[in-house]
């Protein structure tokens, strides 16, 4: 089984599974059934970057998927920088402290 998305103008629509492993014919398949930009994408992100899902984009020069909100920064797709204030703690974002309201 293999994993295709759907790309409308650099952005995923959709994402179906389909029993066809070789991505050429897969494609063809999709797009001769369901119309459109088929590309494959991969549950282990071993290629093209990240596992694809609705509203990710898809960089076809780089031929990598990657979050909307993610960044290019010296060629490699990653998060965005966190807020001001904000802590990586244990592998985990933290916010600031509030203060005391009066």
């Amino acid at each position: 089984m293999a994993y295709y998305a759907r790309v409308d103008q650099g952005m995923v629509q959709q994402v179906v599974v389909l029993g066809e492993e070789d991505e050429t014919q897969g494609a063809t398949y999709l797009t001769a059934m369901l119309g459109g930009e088929w590309v494959r994408t991969f549950e282990d992100n071993g290629m093209r970057g990240v596992f694809a899902a609705p509203g990710y984009r898809y960089d076809a020069s780089r031929d990598v998927f990657a979050p909307s909100h993610w960044v290019l920064t010296d060629d490699v797709w990653a998060p965005p920088p966190p807020p001001p204030g904000w802590s990586l703690i244990d592998g985990v974002w933290t916010a600031p402290p509030m203060e005391p309201m009066p």
